[in-house]
């Protein structure tokens, strides 16, 4: 069963790459947006941290959005493909 679910995916992939990509790169930057803002109202406002910390906190959050949210996306879209929940 698992080959019949990666060849789905990878079919699935080919025949939608360039709207893959396109969601791939709106998947990044709203994933990353949307929690650099909770982040910062969160250390600002609750945990009461200093400007510096702010801003290293919210730094390294986007970095770590940048690199892994698109691929998150991705990885959702092909679950709910798979599962069929699209």
């Amino acid at each position: 069963m698992s080959h019949k679910i990666f060849r789905e995916a990878a079919v699935y992939v080919k025949q939608n790459k360039k709207r893959l990509s396109k969601m791939f790169v709106v998947d990044t930057l709203t994933t990353t947006l949307f929690w650099f803002v909770v982040h910062v109202f969160k250390d600002v406002f609750i945990v009461r941290l200093e400007l510096w910390q702010v801003l290293l906190a919210g730094g390294t959050g986007i970095i770590l959005n940048l690199l892994l949210s698109g691929v998150y996306g991705q990885v959702l879209n092909m679950a709910r493909k798979v599962f069929k929940c699209q």
